[in-house]
């Protein structure tokens, strides 16, 4: 569940969900040109005389204290690890493989078993798909 503005939550604005872990998460402008991009979510010690604390980067040496970022920032979500994206993409596919054949005939003629088959075909080459998502592929 999320709140004031994608905060999940919302006794700590500005905290992404599971605050304890380093990651990237995406996040938008309030205002301007309000494009959606990832940051990234970790564990910094700015000096040796200052403790470790929980900071977004938005760059190198350019670091936001969550309060600082809820101000200006919503928040859309953690971005998908790898396996995540691979279920995505395998749902999606099974998805789109069930409206191929869902659209078969009956079998009555020539053309319909034509049909059926481009069904058939489609929804087999849409299983047989890669698994790992195609930012990950080498």
């Amino acid at each position: 569940m999320t709140h004031a503005n994608g905060w999940p939550d919302k006794e700590r604005p500005g905290y992404p969900k599971d605050p304890g872990m380093s990651g990237w998460h995406w996040l938008k402008q309030k205002e301007g040109n309000q494009h959606s991009f990832p940051v990234l979510w970790m564990q910094i010690r700015l000096s040796e005389n200052f403790p470790y604390e929980w900071l977004w980067v938005f760059g190198s040496d350019d670091y936001w204290q969550g309060k600082e970022v809820a101000k200006y920032h919503t928040y859309l979500g953690s971005c998908p690890t790898p396996d995540e994206l691979t279920a995505l993409l395998r749902a999606e596919r099974e998805r789109c493989a069930k409206v191929c054949e869902a659209e078969k005939l009956p079998d009555f003629s020539m053309p319909e078993q034509w049909h059926n088959n481009g069904c058939k075909h489609s929804a087999s080459a849409i299983r047989s798909l890669p698994d790992e998502p195609p930012c990950t592929r080498s």
